[in-house]
């Protein structure tokens, strides 16, 4: 995908309007800055998600430079990062 983004804005412009739906939905239906972290976390996780739909929609050309710097720089470990604080927020929010 990444390779995609990098030689057509539609990418960016279609991945920054699914961001932006999924960044408000997260800011409306749960606004949460008091309680347990994981709950503010999920809440900052939602207004950066929003804040992303935003510039891919605002400034189409800048996230596809930084995509390409990161794909020569390698993202395997931010990509183990994410998936792990995915499944740990999945794991508190549905089974705690």
């Amino acid at each position: 995908m990444i390779g995609e983004m990098q030689t057509s804005k539609h990418v960016s412009i279609f991945g920054g309007m699914i961001a932006l739906l999924l960044g408000l939905l997260v800011v409306i239906y749960h606004n949460v800055w008091s309680g347990e972290y994981w709950q503010i976390l999920i809440t900052i996780l939602g207004w950066l998600t929003l804040l992303k739909g935003i510039i891919h929609l605002v400034f189409p050309g800048w996230p596809i430079k930084l995509a390409g710097k990161m794909k020569r720089s390698g993202m395997s470990f931010w990509l183990v990062v994410v998936l792990v604080i995915g499944a740990y927020l999945a794991y508190v929010g549905f089974w705690m």
